[in-house]
């Protein structure tokens, strides 16, 4: 007998007893205190306003993190730097900035271990 278990937006138990398999699926309530404020694939960014009305979260629920108001203009930079890396910024001239060059460096030598571990599937099926 071998029991899977699923989570999410709901509970999702599988039963396997040799041949037969059975599956229930539980839905959970809604909770009508969260807002959700938007998302971006699985990712939330939703608040409790009665609960914590001055706090922010961010996360896959239950996994979360909250953001507060300092936040918030980090968030600017990390919108920078999601552009930076999607219009193909981090392939031209070099910048003098520190955080660039660790970045672009990061970025580089990820990419030159995918193109090795490519080389390295070809050479050897």
């Amino acid at each position: 007998m071998t029991i899977e278990t699923e989570y999410g937006y709901f509970i999702r138990r599988k039963t396997r007893r040799g041949k037969k398999r059975t599956q229930k699926t539980e839905r959970l309530k809604k909770q009508s205190q969260k807002v959700v404020i938007d998302r971006i694939g699985e990712l939330e960014i939703y608040v409790y306003p009665y609960d914590y009305p001055e706090k922010v979260f961010l996360g896959i629920y239950p996994l979360s993190t909250v953001i507060g108001e300092e936040d918030f203009k980090r968030f600017f930079g990390i919108l920078n730097k999601i552009r930076w890396y999607f219009n193909d910024e981090w392939v031209k001239d070099r910048k003098r900035e520190k955080g660039v060059k660790s970045l672009r460096q990061r970025i580089v030598n990820s990419y030159n271990m995918g193109l090795e571990e490519m080389k390295k599937r070809k050479m050897n099926p």
